[in-house]
């Protein structure tokens, strides 16, 4: 998969979580799989924060991308000093399209730099 065929379901993706068109049986599912401790959230609690989107909702939308990039994992990192989840892609390129919460871009598809960082 090539950068335009990622920055293109990043873009789209984007828009189906702002437009509240995302199956969110779908990403509930895929989060409580990738996250199984975290089944003390139940459906509820997990839709809220869909709705109030991209606030929050980072976790959520990585394993959501996760599903639909191949070669791609969620990672654990910052953007700055805050913690946040993104997706890795082939151990090069990061796919990020949350950030506008900390005041970062809506879609970000590129090289791992400042402020992104991995590790917490």
């Amino acid at each position: 998969m090539n950068i335009s065929d990622i920055e293109k379901i990043a873009s789209e993706t984007r828009l189906e979580f702002e437009n509240g068109k995302v199956d969110r049986n779908k990403v509930i599912d895929l989060y409580w799989r990738k996250n199984p401790a975290n089944r003390k959230f139940d459906v509820g609690s997990l839709s809220s924060t869909l709705n109030i989107f991209p606030y929050n909702n980072c976790g959520l939308v990585s394993v959501y991308l996760e599903s639909l990039i191949p070669d791609s994992k969620v990672v654990e990192g910052k953007y700055g000093l805050r913690y946040h989840d993104f997706i890795l892609v082939q151990e090069s390129i990061i796919v990020d399209i949350t950030a506008d919460q900390f005041g970062g871009p809506k879609v970000y598809v590129g090289k791992l730099r400042s402020p992104w960082s991995l590790g917490v």
